[in-house]
């Protein structure tokens, strides 16, 4: 049943991406020193607006997948149809109410209130988990469990929403559509957005084709690792909400060298991290994996999948603070490109690696294509940046 409710959730993650990239681009916007505060908030009123539209738009969506595709991967044995349709039901609401805090979480980020902006993870994240946890004992049903979730989801919208107000006055922060704001954030965002969406449907794509080709227990298997890999890939990528800001301001002709510093200062400790990471896993993780799942035989699969997934941590890691850098110098195409190009041979591993080596395909799959995108990414970025600063220094 585990398997299922990763199915279920994994949607959440999935349907996060479909933002058009608009948070990407107001982040920029918002972080520019040459953007003026009357246009800052224009800027804000407008993106507002678009993820108010985008939200009904991929609520309709998400209930379409659930009810078409979901409820065909095998589970009717597993759930009754009344609760697949309720839990899909509950799944969009979630998925609508996600979408709206989307522009709200990016102001604590440009303001660089982290504290404050991982509320939202500390109370969806932790909280959700949690909550699952313990309730599961409860109300064993998905409805009941994903209906507790979006109570939560609903507290943390709340609590932005607050968090907007006091930004702008509770007057201005209301959506308020800008034509020329839409092009700019748009135009921006889009560049971005096919990145995004390739990333979530590379992380989310092994899951759907276990449980189709396997079943919910081999999902399972593969998820833990994977959830635990993602959750520390997670801490580098809190590094970027504040390194991106931070790269656009200095993204000028007085500034670049202490950019150029700041990546190469950075990338050397992910690497180190990276590395230490793989010996800890090796060491320590089949360990931990007892401690934590109390079962020596799903410790034992759940192993051979984190150690793959370790080197894949290793060569994924580089990757998000050029990724953010290429953002900062209006380059949003790059990153996306690449990961398109390693969603498409992820995605094409997994097919050919899983009918041979089952739960342990993906794992393989993903390892191998994070390796030779990420060589092919830094060389490219390498290049491009380096010819960024040259041009910015010459003219």
């Amino acid at each position: 049943m585990f398997g299922v409710y990763l199915i279920f959730a994994g949607m959440v993650s999935l349907a996060s991406t479909f933002n058009l990239g608009l948070t990407n681009a107001l982040v920029r916007y918002l972080s520019l020193p040459t953007v003026s505060k009357s246009n800052k908030l224009r800027y804000w009123q407008t993106c507002f607006s678009q993820f108010i539209v985008l939200s009904i738009v991929v609520f309709f969506l998400s209930l379409l997948v659930n009810l078409l595709v979901v409820s065909k991967l095998n589970l009717g044995h597993l759930l009754p149809q009344s609760s697949i349709l309720a839990t899909s039901l509950l799944i969009s609401l979630i998925i609508f109410v996600n979408h709206l805090i989307q522009p709200m979480l990016v102001l604590p980020q440009v303001d660089q209130k982290f504290v404050f902006f991982n509320l939202r993870n500390l109370i969806i994240g932790s909280g959700t988990t949690l909550l699952t946890a313990f309730l599961s004992s409860y109300y064993p049903s998905f409805p009941h469990l994903f209906a507790f979730q979006l109570v939560l989801y609903i507290i943390a919208a709340s609590i932005f929403l607050k968090y907007a107000v006091n930004k702008f006055t509770f007057a201005k922060v209301w959506p308020k559509f800008h034509k020329d704001k839409a092009k700019k954030l748009t135009n921006f965002g889009l560049r971005s957005f096919v990145g995004n969406v390739a990333n979530q449907l590379r992380n989310q794509s092994s899951r759907f084709v276990l449980a189709g080709m396997l079943n919910p227990q081999a999902v399972t298997i593969f998820s833990i690792p994977q959830n635990i890999v993602m959750k520390i890939l997670g801490g580098i990528s809190q590094l970027t909400l504040s390194f991106f800001p931070l790269s656009a301001s200095l993204s000028s002709k007085e500034r670049i060298g202490k950019l150029q510093k700041l990546i190469l200062g950075i990338q050397g400790l992910v690497l180190v991290l990276g590395i230490f990471q793989v010996y800890l896993v090796y060491q320590f993780g089949f360990q931990f994996l007892i401690f934590w799942l109390k079962d020596i035989t799903l410790a034992a699969q759940a192993f051979s999948v984190l150690k793959i997934l370790s080197i894949f941590f290793l060569f994924t890691g580089l990757t998000p603070i050029p990724s953010v850098v290429l953002d900062g110098i209006n380059k949003p195409q790059i990153p996306s490109m690449f990961a398109v190009f390693t969603a498409i041979l992820d995605i094409a591993l997994i097919f050919l690696l899983t009918p041979q080596y089952g739960f342990l395909g993906p794992a393989y799959a993903a390892t191998i294509s994070s390796i030779v995108a990420t060589v092919l990414f830094l060389i490219s970025f390498t290049i491009i940046f380096t010819r960024y600063k040259y041009k910015l220094t010459h003219d």
